[in-house]
């Protein structure tokens, strides 16, 4: 009896939880469709599938095995910023990291510096050419095995090697200019997303999910 009570009382704090961070994702996923240069149609279909990724991003959130503290009323991580951002560094120990490691879904930190302020982005990877040791992310293009931009972009990018520092400041929206710590950034949905799918402190794989929208994580 015990036991049922326990799990009733559990469902009912996820559902209220699941609730309001689909409340708080509406909000900012709708604002910044507003503020989009998108044309209508794209915009239509952004909204048409909002519902399916915003819910697999409240689950995600709460089932998450993050250690980091989740924000529910703005459905954000928080983590203590480092008044400096993380050193951007290519080497061979994180080429030796990368060839054993790398697969296809694989989430990664990485260094951006764009207008004057520098960010540690999460993307994943989606193609590996072993033969030239270079993999490409999903939104930043290729990189060398040791974490060079192999493409011009419209920002400096560096891949680094995956720490609980580094993620934590990633999957928090931390961001820093010349004079130090700026505020953290709302993530995109997708960055979102790919937060809540990090095995911590295992960077080298993938976690498997749970939860009730579990095979939507597939």
């Amino acid at each position: 009896m015990q036991t049922m009570q326990t799990d009733i009382f559990s469902q009912t704090q996820h559902s209220e939880v699941f609730a309001e961070l689909c409340c708080a994702l509406y909000e900012r996923e709708v604002t910044t469709l507003g503020y989009s240069s998108f044309d209508p149609a794209r915009i239509k279909s952004r909204l048409k599938s909002l519902p399916f990724y915003i819910q697999k991003a409240a689950w995600g959130l709460i089932y998450s095995s993050s250690e980091l503290k989740l924000d529910i009323q703005n459905a954000s991580w928080q983590a203590k910023q480092s008044n400096k951002p993380p050193k951007k560094t290519t080497s061979s120990a994180l080429a030796t990291w990368i060839d054993k490691h790398v697969a296809p879904g694989l989430p990664l930190p990485v260094w951006v510096s764009q207008n004057d302020v520098v960010t540690v982005k999460l993307d994943s990877v989606d193609r590996i050419d072993y033969e030239q040791k270079r993999f490409h992310l999903n939104r930043w293009g290729w990189f060398h095995f040791n974490g060079e931009q192999l493409q011009e972009e419209d920002a400096t990018c560096t891949v680094l090697k995956p720490t609980k520092t580094i993620m934590g400041a990633a999957a928090a929206g931390h961001c820093w200019n010349h004079q130090g710590k700026l505020p953290p950034v709302a993530l995109s949905l997708r960055e979102l997303l790919l937060s809540t799918l990090l095995d911590w402190p295992n960077f080298q794989s993938v976690r498997q999910n749970t939860g009730p929208l579990a095979g939507l994580f597939s």
